[in-house]
């Protein structure tokens, strides 16, 4: 169980952790001048959405797992199944994170649609 505790809270802990860091700076620094401190604005604020994502889709499963070690009697089929797929957001939610905050990747997209009509 301890290892448990250490291979799956550690992990979170050191993401949100981070992310909380590097929102305290995006917000410190939140006056932008140039394009440089506009790109490293863009790219902290894509950063902190996607573990904040990470965190949001894995958590519940990580919950699961040490209520089903502690006591599997507590957990009914249907939640077992339904938190075990929460950790599929993650992988569904990242492309909609990037969208929404690079630039690029929005002209792409926009250019990709407009050649498709």
């Amino acid at each position: 169980l301890a290892l448990l505790g250490f291979f799956t809270i550690l992990p979170l802990l050191v993401i949100a952790v981070f992310s909380i860091i590097l929102a305290v700076i995006a917000f410190k620094h939140s006056k932008i001048n140039s394009i440089r401190q506009q790109r490293c604005y863009r790219a902290l604020v894509m950063i902190c959405a996607v573990c904040g994502l990470f965190l949001l889709s894995w958590l519940p499963y990580l919950v699961n797992v040490f209520v089903v070690t502690i006591k599997p009697s507590l957990m009914s089929p249907f939640v077992v199944v339904l938190v075990n797929y929460c950790f599929y957001f993650s992988t569904f939610g990242n492309p909609i994170v990037y969208s929404f905050t690079n630039k690029e990747f929005q002209k792409y997209i926009k250019s990709v649609l407009k050649n498709f009509r």
